[in-house]
């Protein structure tokens, strides 16, 4: 794994983000959120990151929800989950700033037509909360993937599957992928992408997780100065 230049980016023909800990800093809250709400409504303390891997186990939000009312004996219906989340999440995101110079690599890399995707799993209710403020979607991406664009799935496989299929990449290694946990690296290394482990804020990546991405990635990112 190697530091990502100018120069390797020149020779791809896609970059694509993922949003949340690639962009902004709201990994951690999402490692959180949900934990937090079953601590408020039910008392019940969960292990750290316990929730999360439930999410990150599952193929869509439906399922996960099932499998936390399963695992912690709880009631909450996904309308009641989703309204939770909304209500934690819009004011956190409506605060959030981008990763330092994350927002000026999209403008240098946009100037200079490197074609652009976001690829997220992040809620349509906390994008749009940062979106409303920042209207980055718009100036910097002409292609964007959701879970909902793939049936509800949230594996991002799937999600960068579809962005190749719209795109017509054929060769897959020629799109950088631009991710900053295990399951986003997972992902887009199943799918054909060249990985670019992004490290340049505090996401709670634990050392077995650094020794796994350190052997999938292909490159580096830890700071977006890199390649403005």
């Amino acid at each position: 794994m190697k530091k990502i230049t100018n120069y390797d980016i020149s020779k791809a023909k896609r970059c694509i983000f993922d949003f949340d800990g690639t962009l902004i800093p709201s990994a951690n809250f999402w490692k959180k959120c949900d934990a937090e709400i079953i601590e408020n409504l039910y008392g019940i303390k969960t292990p750290d990151n316990e929730v999360v891997s439930l999410f990150y186990k599952s193929k869509s939000t439906e399922e996960y929800f099932e499998k936390v009312r399963t695992k912690y004996n709880i009631c909450l219906s996904n309308q009641e989950f989703k309204f939770a989340e909304m209500i934690m999440a819009k004011k956190f995101y409506e605060q959030l700033e981008f990763i330092p110079n994350s927002d000026k690599a999209l403008e240098s890399l946009k100037h200079r037509q490197m074609p652009l995707t976001l690829a997220t799993r992040c809620p349509g209710f906390a994008l749009d909360s940062f979106n409303n403020k920042t209207n980055f979607v718009s100036l910097y991406f002409n292609d964007i993937v959701t879970p909902k664009d793939v049936n509800g799935n949230v594996k991002k496989t799937q999600m960068y599957n579809l962005a190749f299929r719209r795109n017509d990449i054929r060769k897959t290694k020629t799109a950088l992928a631009f991710e900053d946990d295990l399951s986003g690296i997972k992902g887009a290394n199943e799918a054909g992408a060249t990985v670019v482990w992004v490290n340049c804020a505090d996401n709670g990546i634990t050392p077995r997780e650094q020794k796994q991405i350190e052997q999938i990635a292909e490159f580096y990112l830890d700071d977006y100065k890199t390649i403005c």
